[in-house]
């Protein structure tokens, strides 16, 4: 049994144009077309949780017992989210998760200024065009409380320049301080706002 990669009879150049096309203005690809469905939190999630950088002093007042959490009720924004399955995770974790995606979910939450301790960034910026980072990355920054952090996680298993498979991708290289680093994998960078 052969499989067809398109019944499209132009060439690969033509159809990444016409895929090329059908994104949203933005550079955000179409709804359905970049998140996966996961059974478990995205390895970017587990190595942060591994390293301890969303501490246990972070997390709600029924995780957090009777300990002392100065950062009880502290708010981890989800950018991106997909549909979810992280957020999901740190919520069964007791953290205080919510998650935004404009082509996934709860794209009607409020995003405001100064809201969030901890923002995740997880495999969004390789599905935009390079023009619309400078804009992501501020609004990341603006969602922060001050004093907060931002984990931004790129695909390091894409070749240099952009391509088009499934959907639109780009290699990215981010002039921030590296957390992690998976060869082949990802790079999680930190972004904070003073």
């Amino acid at each position: 049994m052969s499989w067809k990669y398109s019944a499209d009879k132009r060439g690969p150049k033509a159809r990444a144009a016409k895929r090329a096309k059908k994104l949203k203005p933005g550079g955000v690809a179409m709804a359905g077309k970049t998140a996966i469905t996961r059974r478990k939190a995205s390895a970017p999630l587990r190595k942060l949780l591994d390293l301890g950088l969303l501490p246990a002093a972070q997390l709600t007042e029924m995780a957090a017992g009777p300990r002392p959490a100065p950062w009880t009720g502290a708010t981890i924004l989800d950018y991106g989210c997909g549909k979810g399955t992280d957020v999901e995770h740190l919520q069964s974790l007791g953290y205080n998760a919510v998650g935004w995606d404009p082509n996934h979910r709860d794209h009607h939450l409020h995003l405001t200024q100064n809201t969030y301790d901890v923002v995740l960034c997880t495999y969004v910026i390789n599905c935009l065009k390079p023009e619309f980072e400078p804009e992501i990355l501020e609004h990341i920054r603006m969602l922060l409380k001050p004093g907060g952090v931002a984990f931004i996680t790129v695909r390091r298993d894409l070749p240099k320049g952009e391509s088009f498979g499934r959907t639109y991708q780009r290699h990215v290289e981010l002039d921030l301080p590296i957390i992690t680093r998976v060869r082949k994998g990802f790079i999680t960078y930190k972004l904070t706002k003073e």
